[in-house]
């Protein structure tokens, strides 16, 4: 049973982003699809792994749809603006202000290089 397609569903399902890891306790490689909870299978090698991936990637939309609920949007598809509303401590606030300020750079700037090399 194919997936029906409409504009929310207009994507390839291979755009979901599928992660491949060796279990030595089930002796197989293990596909997890993080953007969909719970979204899994195996196989004997990492290629099949993945093409079963392929599989319950289909299968689980299927279940949404079918059910009513939301697809997912892959996260390649989605948008992002760059601003994230943040609350913190405020001696941390001082903490790094009074960095980005040692370095003369803005506190985003900062914050940002943190974030990308952790340091």
């Amino acid at each position: 049973m194919a997936l029906k397609k409409n504009s929310k569903t207009d994507f390839a399902l291979t755009e979901y982003k599928v992660e491949i890891s060796f279990s030595p306790e089930d002796e197989a490689y293990i596909a997890t699809v993080p953007e969909l909870p719970g979204c899994a299978s195996h196989g004997d090698t990492p290629k099949e792994a993945l093409k079963m991936a392929f599989e319950a990637v289909e299968l689980y939309l299927e279940v949404l749809q079918k059910s009513g609920k939301e697809i997912p949007l892959p996260m390649t598809r989605k948008k992002f603006s760059g601003k994230i509303p943040l609350r913190i401590d405020p001696l941390l606030h001082r903490d790094i202000s009074v960095k980005a300020d040692n370095e003369k750079i803005s506190l985003n700037k900062y914050i940002e290089r943190v974030l990308k090399t952790g340091t």
